[in-house]
C-alpha cells in the first residue's frame, strides 16, 4: 500500500515536479508512485499513479510522469522509438489542457494502442499523461488542475491521501539507491532487472562508458559500483580497442545491474578519426582479435612518436612516464595529456588537446592505424556482433547521412543519437535517419570519469553515468539483433 511517509521522501528528493490532480477527480485514489535517477543529482523522473471510475464507465488508471528531456520513460511507455516525443509532435492544436497554478499548458496525443497517451512540456520539463483504457482519455474533456507536491515542503501542508491499492501500471517499482521504497513496493534494480521486458521502461540504460581499461580515470569494479549508485540497470562497457576490463567490472557486477560487453573501436573515414561502438562480439574471433592487436600496438608507436614530438617542444616528458601513467590500460592521448599536465607544461589535461600539442592536425600530433569504417562493421557482423555508429556529429567525427545509409547497407545496426556531442536538433534528425534506414537508436555518457574528452571547454553535462541513455525499446532490438542477451 502506498503511504504518506514514501511519497513525502520521494518529494524531498524530485528534481522534477511531482504532478497530483487537485482537487482529485471524484471517487479517485492514489495508487503508487517512484523516482529514477541517483543520490547525487536526485529524482530525474516522477511517477504517479492514480486509480479511480472512468467517465464511461468501468474502472481507469492513469499515469503522470515527469521527467528531463532525454529520461525516456514516458516514450517508453508511449511506445515511441525515442526518449523524447520527436520533432513535429506539437505541430496541430492541442488536444488537452492542464491548468498548474495560474497558467494553462497544452498536451498533444499521442497514438498508442490501448490507452490514451497525452504530452506537453511544462517549466522544460516533459509532462506525460497516461490512461487506460484509452476512453479514460475523456478525463481530460475539461482542463485538469494540476498541482506540484513539492510546493508542500512544509509538515503541515504535506500530502496525506487518500491512498487506494497498489496499481499493476506503475513502471517505477523504486528506484535504487534514490529514494526509500516508495509505494509498499519494495523492488529495486535488481527486481528490474529480474522482471525484464515488462518493466524495461524503467530501466535506465547507458551504452558508452569507459574505465581505466582505455581512457577512463576509474577502475572496471569502480564503474560498476559507481553505475550502480546512479540508479542504472544496464550498462556497456566500451573501452577503447578493447574489452580488458570487461571482465574485473563483471566480477565486481553489483546486484541488479545488468553488463552488457562492447568495445569503442578506432576506425577512419576518408583519413579521419571515427568510432565504432561494437556490442556483444565472440571475443575469441580471430579476425576481429587481429585487427584490434594491430589498432593497440600501433597505439604505442603514436604514443611514443608523439612524446618525442613533445620533448622536442620542450615539454618535460618522458615515454617512461606516459607508459606508467597508462599502465596496463591501451595508451592514448589522455595520458600524454597528464604527462603534460604534471609536466607543468599545462594547467589541465584538457588544454592539451590544441593546435598547440596534441590536438587533431597539432605541432605533436601524430596519425595512427586505424581500419576503413565499412570494413570494421563487416568485421564486427563477422565476430556476431552489433556494430553502432558512435556519435556521429560530435565536432571532428562527424559522418555525413550518405555514407551512414551505405553503411546501413552494409551490415551497421545502429546509431548512437542520445550523446552528449548532440544537440536536440541533431537528435531528432538522426532519429528520423535511423527510422528511415531500420536502425536502432542508441544512447550512453560516454562517461570516462573525471577525465572529459573533447579538450578544453568541454562541458561536464551529460557525461556523467547515465547523463545520456538508450531507449528501453532500443536496447530489446539491439538484444535481438545480438541474438542474446548480458
Amino acid at each position: 500500500m502506498p503511504t504518506a511517509e514514501g511519497l513525502h521522501a520521494l518529494v524531498r528528493q524530485a528534481r522534477v515536479p511531482v504532478w497530483l490532480p487537485w482537487p482529485l477527480p471524484a471517487g479517485w485514489l492514489v495508487s503508487g508512485f517512484s523516482g529514477a535517477g541517483d543520490e547525487r543529482t536526485g529524482a530525474r523522473a516522477c511517477a504517479m499513479s492514480l486509480s479511480g471510475p472512468n467517465p464511461l464507465g468501468g474502472p481507469a488508471d492513469m499515469l503522470i510522469v515527469a521527467e528531463e528531456p532525454g529520461v525516456g520513460l514516458g516514450a517508453g511507455l508511449a511506445g515511441l522509438p525515442g526518449p523524447d516525443p520527436g520533432d513535429g509532435f506539437a505541430a496541430s492544436q492541442p488536444n488537452a489542457v492542464v491548468k498548474v497554478a495560474n497558467h494553462v499548458a497544452p498536451l498533444w496525443l499521442v497514438e498508442s494502442d490501448g490507452k490514451a497517451v497525452f504530452v506537453g512540456e511544462v517549466a522544460a520539463n516533459w509532462l506525460w499523461l497516461v490512461l487506460w483504457p484509452d476512453t479514460a482519455g475523456t478525463l481530460l474533456v475539461e482542463p485538469l488542475p494540476l498541482r506540484d507536491l513539492r510546493d508542500l515542503r512544509e509538515p503541515a501542508q504535506e500530502f496525506d491521501g487518500p491512498f487506494g491499492a497498489p496499481s499493476t501500471r506503475l513502471p517505477l517499482p523504486s528506484a535504487g539507491g534514490t529514494v526509500p521504497p516508495l509505494s509498499g513496493q519494495a523492488a529495486g534494480p535488481a527486481a528490474l532487472a529480474r522482471t525484464g521486458r515488462a518493466t524495461m521502461a524503467a530501466v535506465l540504460i547507458d551504452l558508452h562508458v569507459h574505465s581505466s581499461a582505455s581512457d577512463g580515470t576509474d577502475a572496471p569494479a569502480e564503474v560498476a559500483r559507481r553505475a550502480a549508485a546512479a540508479g542504472l540497470g544496464v550498462i556497456a562497457l566500451t573501452d577503447h580497442d578493447t574489452q580488458a576490463g570487461v571482465a574485473p567490472a563483471r566480477a565486481a557486477l553489483p546486484p541488479g545491474l545488468a553488463l552488457v560487453p562492447g568495445m569503442e573501436l578506432s576506425c577512419q573515414l576518408d583519413g579521419r578519426s571515427v568510432h565504432l561502438l561494437c556490442y556483444l562480439f565472440d571475443p575469441a574471433d580471430p579476425a576481429l582479435r587481429a585487427e584490434t592487436a594491430r589498432i593497440r600496438d600501433d597505439r604505442v608507436y603514436r604514443a611514443m612518436a608523439m612524446t618525442q614530438r613533445l620533448r622536442e617542444l620542450g615539454a618535460d616528458v618522458s615515454w617512461e612516464q606516459v607508459s606508467a601513467i597508462a599502465g596496463d590500460a591501451v595508451v592514448g592521448r589522455p595520458h600524454l595529456a597528464r604527462a603534460l599536465a604534471a609536466s607543468g607544461a599545462i594547467a589541465d589535461p584538457g588544454d592539451a588537446f590544441t593546435a598547440e600539442w596534441i590536438g587533431d592536425g597539432g605541432r605533436a600530433f601524430v596519425d595512427r592505424y586505424a581500419p576503413g569504417l565499412a570494413s570494421a562493421v563487416g568485421l564486427v557482423r563477422a565476430a556476431g556482433g552489433v556494430p553502432v555508429l558512435a556519435h556521429p556529429r560530435s565536432p571532428g567525427y562527424e559522418v555525413p547521412d550518405a555514407v551512414i545509409a551505405e553503411l546501413a547497407a552494409a551490415g551497421l545496426a545502429g546509431i548512437e543519437v542520445f550523446h552528449p556531442d548532440h544537440g536536440r536538433a541533431e537528435r531528432d534528425r538522426l532519429t528520423g535517419l535511423a527510422g528511415s534506414l531500420g536502425l536502432i537508436s542508441t544512447g550512453g555518457s560516454d562517461h570516462h570519469g573525471t577525465f572529459l574528452p573533447g579538450g578544453p571547454g568541454a562541458s561536464p553535462a551529460g557525461h556523467g553515468l547515465g547523463g545520456e541513455t538508450t531507449p528501453p525499446a532500443e536496447y530489446e532490438r539491439l538484444l535481438a539483433v545480438a541474438g542474446t542477451r548480458p
